[in-house]
């Protein structure tokens, strides 16, 4: 089993890029499962979990950036413990820690406290940073949820935080997400060996 975290700005192309892997995982008769962020709100059994994540954003947006990081923190660590590793050939951590240290650090917390939490999380294998620019992410992104709005005027920052935190990290692939969904894919499968030495 392998586990890998995909990562980016939002959007980058991290759904569509997953969805890529799980597909090409069939072909090769692979078990790929992905989890992100929001598959621990499985647990609130009152609201379906599009209800839930749109009334989270909302509430999000209210909070201290401390108080609101610690939250995250917390629900990410939540879905983690919901995966069961041994049942997959690999799994893929949509986002990761990653994207929230880089957004939370925009708007005013210490990346110190992201830092500290990353103990807490099954060692990836590998780190696929989709790196995309600010032009392309704003003609694809032209809907933005309540949170994404709070940091959507300092992506510059963003990015620069985000790639901050990928400089500490040994085992990080760059892909260019600039191009087409196709494009980016074939990056990604010729410089992981995709299924043929890691897995």
């Amino acid at each position: 089993m392998r586990k890998w975290v995909i990562t980016g700005l939002d959007g980058s192309g991290k759904d569509t890029q997953i969805a890529n892997l799980i597909s090409y995982g069939v072909q090769k008769n692979k078990k790929v499962f992905s989890y992100s962020i929001w598959d621990s709100l499985k647990l609130f059994a009152s609201l379906s979990q599009t209800e839930l994540k749109k009334v989270l954003e909302i509430f999000l947006t209210q909070m201290a950036p401390q108080a609101r990081s610690l939250f995250l923190q917390s629900i990410l660590m939540q879905s983690e413990k919901m995966v069961d590793f041994s049942q997959y050939d690999l799994v893929i951590f949509n986002a990761g820690t990653f994207k929230y240290a880089a957004s939370e650090h925009t708007l005013g917390t210490p990346l110190s406290l992201w830092f500290a939490v990353e103990t807490h999380f099954k060692y990836a294998d590998r780190v696929i940073y989709l790196k995309c620019s600010k032009e392309t992410l704003k003609q694809r992104k032209t809907e933005l949820s309540s949170y994404e709005n709070l940091f959507w005027d300092k992506l510059d920052a963003y990015k620069d935080n985000l790639e901050h935190y990928l400089s500490q990290i040994e085992n990080v692939t760059t892909i260019d997400s600039d191009m087409n969904a196709e494009k980016v894919f074939e990056q990604i499968r010729v410089k992981t060996l995709l299924f043929q030495n890691e897995i």
